[in-house]
């Protein structure tokens, strides 16, 4: 069931799987990621075990609020990621929820992170993946090497933002199997994430920031 909610003075895109009765996870999506980073499949599957799910689109993104883009560095978006945080606050107490397994990706995870913080009676478990750990304490951040990083970005940066789906899924599904590694890309899981970006954003150039030619 997918829902529409009105909190923290924006509208928010939800979607809930499974039983309202059994332990609520609640996932939340890094930068510039719908809900569908999510699987369905994935999804269907906690539901399966009892849990209750939820995901959502994260303000800026996909169905949920958009704000203008910001045409400067010092024209920035009139929210922060602790409004990012009353976000997910606002959903669970939406749906009547006390207390909820928080998972985050990416940015996601700092999000969550924050969460849990301020609101540690209300976090019943955390799970992080791929986040930075936003604490002190013996975790040091390595950098992956440049014989990584150069090859991905240079992918990444390449990647031509075609208006037309079909004309420009293919640039988008290399960019997926570069970050892909050597695991073997879903194809069908990229094409639900690639066509919700199409649904639900403008794609161009902004999201690479390099100038590309349009024919």
């Amino acid at each position: 069931m997918n829902k529409i909610i009105h909190t923290n003075n924006i509208d928010m895109w939800t979607e809930v799987y499974g039983n309202e009765n059994g332990n609520t996870i609640i996932l939340i999506a890094g930068a510039m990621a719908p809900a569908v980073f999510y699987p369905t499949t994935f999804c269907e599957k906690l539901a399966g075990l009892g849990f209750q799910v939820i995901r959502f689109d994260n303000r800026d993104i996909g169905y949920s609020t958009h704000f203008p883009p910001a045409k400067n560095d010092a024209d920035a978006p009139p929210y922060s990621i602790f409004d990012m945080v009353e976000d997910v606050n606002g959903i669970l107490i939406y749906y009547g929820i006390e207390k909820a397994i928080v998972v985050g990706h990416s940015m996601g995870g700092s999000i969550a992170q924050l969460y849990a913080i301020k609101y540690p009676y209300k976090t019943e478990q955390l799970f992080l993946l791929s986040s930075p750990i936003i604490a002190f304490g013996n975790n040091e951040y390595e950098q992956p090497p440049q014989s990584i990083l150069e090859p991905m970005w240079e992918v990444l940066m390449s990647n031509k933002m075609y208006q037309d789906y079909e004309r420009g899924k293919d640039e988008f599904f290399r960019s997926w199997k570069c970050l892909n590694g050597n695991r073997k890309l879903n194809i069908i899981l990229a094409e639900e994430y690639t066509k919700r970006l199409y649904e639900t954003e403008t794609i161009d150039v902004a999201y690479n920031n390099r100038e590309q030619t349009q024919t």
